[in-house]
């Protein structure tokens, strides 16, 4: 209710005078992320969804092409090694003309949540935030 946009606008005006006072937003000390003013919560969740929606599409390679490009975007923030049997499948969805099966859905689904998992553990408070509400991921 009104507490929380009160909060809201106070945590906005706190940003505003740091970036107004010249100092870079990364030397903002941001809030814990229960915190974050809902306006921006909303924005993240929608962008969130709408990065997440190919997901669920009835073509299965179209599913598992999403998938793999947006465990990319996980791993740009933390890289590593892509597994070949993970890469084969993307080139299959990627190229191939015929239809892929729930199973290898399935599996790319695996893939990107391990993916997701491993770079959220090792993530700072910082980079977890710019995770959520930056990327959008």
């Amino acid at each position: 209710g009104n507490k929380a946009a009160a909060a809201e606008a106070e945590w906005l005006q706190q940003l505003a005078a740091h970036l107004e006072s010249g100092k870079p937003a990364r030397s903002f000390e941001f809030p814990e992320e229960d915190s974050v003013p809902a306006v921006l919560r909303d924005r993240a969740e929608k962008k969130r969804a709408q990065n997440r929606a190919a997901f669920d599409d009835p073509d299965c390679a179209a599913a598992i092409r999403a998938m793999y490009l947006h465990s990319r975007r996980w791993l740009r923030l933390q890289p590593a090694d892509t597994p070949q049997e993970i890469a084969a499948l993307w080139l299959e969805a990627a190229y191939s003309d015929h239809a892929l099966t729930e199973a290898q859905r399935a599996q790319m689904a695996q893939y990107l949540m391990q993916v997701e998992q491993g770079v959220w553990e090792s993530a700072t408070k910082r980079e977890r935030l710019h995770i959520r509400y930056r990327l959008c991921l």
